[in-house]
């Protein structure tokens, strides 16, 4: 790796345990990080536009096997958010976190 790199962490509502947007220098991705508590909310705000750009996604859930802390789940879609609005509607899956 050549030189370092900086990574910010927005907190659009100054609660780092809510929703997280992430930029890292050098990279035109953006991260979203949220807990599925505040996922309505995050999917219908109009000034959050990331979940409906191209991306991937990752939802963690809890596992069946005792040998496993957790579950996770890694999709791509062109619009996420779409394609995640299933994943909120299901009680089994994507707990709160």
């Amino acid at each position: 790796m050549t030189g370092g790199t900086s990574i910010r962490i927005f907190l659009p509502d100054g609660n780092p345990d809510g929703v997280r947007i992430v930029n890292k220098s050098h990279w035109t991705g953006i991260a979203v990080a949220s807990p599925r508590s505040r996922y309505a909310e995050l999917r219908t705000s109009e000034d959050r536009t990331e979940l409906r750009s191209p991306g991937v996604y990752v939802l963690l859930g809890p596992t069946e096997d005792p040998a496993f802390e957790w579950r996770i789940y890694v999709g791509e879609s062109e619009n996420p958010q779409a394609r995640i609005g299933p994943f909120a509607q299901m009680p089994e899956w994507w707990p709160v976190l």
